[in-house]
């Protein structure tokens, strides 16, 4: 005979239990408890300490009965588990469906010019899908919600009055973004053109002198025809950001070799860089698919661009969160620097500002239905210049 000491009897305090009273049965808790009655006997064996198996019914001494978890605490175990990333209906691909895309974000830019010299602006806007034609090119409306601020105060000189009257005659703006969610061109110039004929006027009422006849000869010039309008928003850091291709495919290795560009210093300096784009695997603890981009700028283009000699450091790095059921951004956080004689660094970060709760994953069966669903709707109400 053998014999184990108390302390090496294995204890039941980890598991739900039900205490079995004078004149319990199997049936009997079985019927209580709602539960089948071989599926009781079944849990219980396979956790039970030996003396303690059911046969046909409880032995005498038999005091606990081990019990299954309950639903509700099977889910939060399974929900503790790194969920993976699910997938388009092409493997390895985040799939671009932006109908669901109808959010209000806030924009926030820290600007690090060197010697503490440091710009804060931020402000709110909205990303809204309209329609799509029958090649899946999609057509958005982007909105400032909110006045700029700099340094938490809204335009306070003559030059920064200007900028925002300049500003508010672009939104809301029209763009055209590709499959892959890179912005290619821009829908509503003849309506832009038209807003600045309107607030020329204003400007010329409100101010005079030659600095402003230069400002408006520069405006107009930036506003002469679609493709000069174009170029002068590929300094625009929001749209560079938000509309930057990450939905693609990213192969088995989830990682791609991307050629990325930042206007780290509009109107003087878009950067170059061969950046990595690498999808997560598994799903953070938001719930929320986590793409990083990350790449180095080559000294040799840096020198070319700046026509200097001496030798130039910078990176680029951006992570972007997106809803794992609609592959919609939820948030990007970007950092942009240059090493030179004055260092420049931006950092760039843009929120979801819509009242959601904590990200509820659909199951693979329903996202796939709806997916199928929205790309019926990319062939209604198709726009006549596409």
């Amino acid at each position: 005979m053998y014999y184990i000491e108390e302390s090496e009897v294995p204890s039941y305090d980890n598991y739900r239990t039900y205490k079995i009273r004078k004149g319990d049965t199997l049936q009997s808790v079985a019927n209580e408890l709602g539960i089948d009655a071989k599926e009781l006997r079944r849990y219980h064996n396979i956790r039970c300490n030996i003396p303690d198996l059911i046969e046909d019914d409880f032995k005498s001494y038999l005091e606990l009965l081990i019990l299954a978890p309950e639903k509700s605490d099977v889910i939060a175990l399974e929900e503790k588990k790194p969920k993976k990333v699910m997938f388009g209906s092409k493997a390895f691909t985040i799939p671009f469906y932006p109908i669901n895309i109808n959010n209000s974000y806030k924009v926030e830019y820290i600007i690090d010019k060197g010697d503490n010299k440091i710009k804060h602006l931020e402000y709110n806007a909205s990303v809204k899908w309209l329609n799509a034609d029958k090649n899946g090119i999609c057509f958005f409306e982007i909105d400032r919600l909110s006045k700029v601020l700099i340094d938490g105060k809204g335009a306070e000189t003559k030059v920064e009055v200007l900028a925002e009257m300049t500003a508010n005659i672009l939104y809301p703006m029209q763009v055209v973004v590709d499959q892959s969610g890179n912005w290619i061109d821009i829908f509503n110039y003849n309506t832009i053109r038209k807003r600045w004929e309107d607030e020329k006027i204003k400007v010329l009422d409100y101010y005079e002198g030659k600095h402003v006849l230069k400002y408006i000869d520069a405006v107009e010039y930036t506003l002469r025809d679609e493709e000069s309008l174009m170029k002068s928003l590929s300094d625009d850091w929001f749209l560079t950001a938000f509309f930057n291709g990450i939905h693609t495919c990213y192969g088995s290795d989830l990682v791609i070799e991307k050629d990325t560009h930042f206007p780290i210093m509009p109107k003087k300096a878009i950067v170059n860089t061969n950046a990595e784009q690498k999808i997560e695997e598994y799903l953070d603890e938001a719930n929320l698919i986590v793409i990083k981009q990350k790449g180095e700028f080559t000294d040799e283009d840096l020198k070319e661009k700046f026509l200097i000699d001496d030798e130039i450091a910078g990176y680029y790095s951006a992570e972007y969160s997106l809803n794992p059921n609609h592959y919609s951004i939820e948030k990007i956080v970007l950092e942009c620097a240059l090493n030179l004689d004055s260092p420049k660094k931006v950092n760039i970060e843009i929120s979801n500002l819509n009242d959601k709760k904590e990200v509820v994953i659909a199951s693979r069966q329903s996202i796939f239905i709806a997916e199928e669903k929205k790309k019926d709707s990319f062939f209604k109400g198709l726009f006549k210049r596409y």
